[in-house]
């Protein structure tokens, strides 16, 4: 059945590991050792999780027999080993709970048993090792004999702490290796890195460990599609970016191959040693009886609990910072959905007079002015028979309303609505609500003398002496911006920025203004010092922008734009085109590629780069950042060849930047 080589060369040996069950840890391990397979290396996966199962849920083939089977007369290497003609390369080879048992076998039982191994003939030059979840001697004795250890986590919190708690524990039992850190299921870049840096920070300082970050998985539904397909998911999506980063994770070990054991000698070590306490010495089995299944039960159980697992205050400080990163992703909109949940009529809709009031949306802010020098936002949770608005209270805001009238605040894209209002009611049954008398007379201000045209660009904020804040600019024109701070700025306080504009120029010690809050956390800004290369900067980008997008309707791109791709960025270029929601073909030609992306209505439906189609063509052009572009209207019949959203391929598109 296999072929007859001397299994004498090197196997390099990868343990796939998890603090916690459920991370998607036995789906990274099939499609990695499927993906190194397809690339021409000879893989073997070991499904070692005590929980078995894997193997009929992801690859549709239910496992007859297992490694303790092999102690049976009957049954040989052959009779374990799964293979197919659809996965070229690819070995299986299922162990689960017989792993266990197999540690304690007599020296007449392990000659046999290795015996039997010894007549599996293929030159294996990769073994991936899916470990059960948790730090039992099991997944301990697996993760000593590896040359890498993938360690599996996912954006929740309890992913975290158990995969802090099993570097810890590996580390009291000395047991220290190169570790490649992977995020499944992640949402953004920026998410990975945000919860890669701290978890290496606190893992470095308590542990004293060095850790890499192999990449981020996205979030994919293709995922789960290809575990009730019983197809991996590299096979279900050849093209997909999940296939792509899955080819770069292969093509990393294939890279940074480490091997110093053969595949022979791998088991030979597994049922001949038990994980040391000392790295530098091991303890060879002696002949003992068998262990009961009650005993191998408890043994695991324990050494498995990670709940035993003690933190110092350092390591718990670092632990609940991590925890409040991931948290504080989705808290403002967990808080309205448990308010929205207590007040059933937020669905209603004030039916009055058309006017502003028509427009307020429940999540929006609303800001309290006091003495014009102090402002404070709270949000709109709902309405009361259309006559009151109901709010969150907080402390200042209920002081200002137990003195009578408060003049409040609400922002439109381009003006802000003033009224007075007072409380009518205070509801604390279930969170601190105000319920505020609803608005009947007005004062509208413009909040722009100039047109502002979208960039949302990171930016640093300067303010004082103080160290700079991160912020966000949403919006920019020649006079003034909008700004998104993480921390609290102060009206008439003068600041300095710094930050990219999406044409890539620099935009460095811009001077303003802070005139307004126009939410919690967003500000008007009126810029003050106009440095002319500056505001050149700034009135090329909305050039461009205007070109593209057009504020009328018979505006369009019948004569052509063209530019330089070293003063434009492409994604930025391809995003403004998209939100044009026009017929367009943007050509690309530099010294490495040529190429057209195809827009329908705002979709891009169609690429072309060198001999390259579709997605493949879209992904290879993405990068680029040299060259020069044309973009113009097309109105021609072009056979669609991309059928995700453009939101969709640029998140793709940045997963795939990352890992090249």
């Amino acid at each position: 059945m296999f072929e007859k080589n001397k299994n004498k060369s090197k196997t390099s040996i990868i343990s796939v590991a998890s603090g916690k069950g459920g991370v998607g840890k036995s789906n990274f391990a099939l499609n990695l050792a499927l993906t190194l397979s397809r690339l021409g290396k000879k893989t073997c996966l070991l499904d070692a999780d005590l929980s078995l199962g894997n193997a009929d849920l992801l690859l549709g083939s239910k496992p007859t027999y297992t490694l303790e089977h092999l102690l049976s007369d009957e049954i040989f290497i052959d009779d374990i080993v799964f293979t197919s003609e659809k996965y070229p390369n690819f070995y299986l080879i299922p162990a689960g709970s017989g792993v266990t048992k197999l540690a304690s076998l007599t020296n007449k039982e392990r000659n046999y048993l290795i015996k039997k191994i010894s007549n599996f003939k293929v030159d294996i030059e990769y073994l991936i090792i899916d470990c059960a979840a948790g730090a039992s001697n099991d997944v301990s004795r697996f993760i000593e004999i590896s040359n890498t250890m993938v360690l599996m986590l996912i954006p929740e919190v309890t992913s975290i702490k158990d995969a802090y708690s099993l570097l810890k524990i590996l580390k009291s039992k000395n047991i220290i290796k190169p570790v490649q850190v992977v995020i499944n299921r992640a949402q953004n870049r920026s998410q990975v890195e945000n919860i890669f840096k701290k978890f290496k920070e606190a893992v470095t300082n308590f542990l004293g460990l060095d850790i890499s970050l192999l990449g981020p998985v996205p979030e994919e539904p293709l995922v789960r599609e290809a575990v009730n397909k019983q197809t991996p998911v590299i096979y279900l999506s050849p093209n997909g970016v999940t296939t792509r980063i899955f080819n770069e994770f292969a093509k990393f070990f294939i890279k940074n191959n480490e091997a110093n054991i053969n595949f022979n000698e791998f088991f030979n070590t597994i049922f001949s040693v038990e994980v040391s306490d000392d790295k530098n010495h091991t303890v060879e089995q002696k002949e003992v009886p068998k262990a009961t299944d009650e005993a191998i039960a408890h043994n695991n159980k324990n050494s498995n609990d990670m709940n035993t697992v003690e933190f110092t205050n350092n390591e718990s400080f670092f632990l609940v910072n991590i925890e409040k990163s991931i948290q504080n992703l989705t808290k403002e909109l967990n808080q309205l959905n448990k308010i929205f949940n207590i007040f059933a009529r937020k669905q209603y809709k004030p039916n009055i007079e058309k006017n502003y009031f028509n427009s307020f949306e429940v999540g929006k802010d609303l800001i309290f002015v006091y003495n014009e020098d102090r402002f404070f936002s709270t949000k709109i949770i709902g309405w009361d028979l259309g006559k009151y608005i109901l709010v969150e209270s907080s402390p200042p805001i209920i002081e200002m309303l137990i003195k009578g009238e408060c003049k409040v605040r609400y922002m439109f894209d381009d003006k802000l609505i003033e009224f007075s209002t007072k409380a009518f009611q205070l509801i604390t049954e279930y969170t601190d609500i105000i319920k505020i008398s609803y608005p009947k007379q007005y004062k509208e201000f413009s909040l722009r003398n100039n047109k502002r045209y979208p960039i949302n660009r990171e930016c640093k904020i300067y303010v004082r002496d103080l160290p700079p804040y991160d912020g966000t600019v949403l919006d920019i024109s020649t006079n003034g911006l909008l700004l998104l701070s993480n921390n609290p700025l102060h009206v008439g306080e003068t600041i300095r920025l710094k930050f990219v504009l999406p044409s890539g120029k620099e935009i460095d010690e811009l001077l303003g203004v802070v005139k307004n809050l126009r939410d919690s956390n967003k500000y008007g800004i009126l810029i003050q010092e106009k440095k002319p290369i500056l505001i050149k900067y700034i009135s090329e980008y909305i050039d461009l922008y205007e070109k593209i997008l057009g504020e009328k309707s018979e505006q369009s791109l019948k004569t052509s734009l063209t530019g330089n791709l070293e003063t434009v960025n492409l994604k930025e270029l391809i995003k403004l085109t998209a939100l044009s929601n026009k017929n367009a073909l943007l050509e690309i030609t530099s010294k490495d590629l040529e190429g057209k992306i195809y827009f329908r209505k705002g979709n891009v439906i169609h690429a072309e780069c060198n001999n390259l189609k579709g997605v493949d063509a879209f992904y290879e052009m993405i990068n680029t950042n040299s060259g020069e572009f044309t973009l113009y209207e097309y109105n021609d019949y072009i056979e669609p060849t991309i059928s995700e959203t453009i939101n969709k391929l640029m998140v793709d598109a940045e997963f795939l930047a990352n890992k090249k």
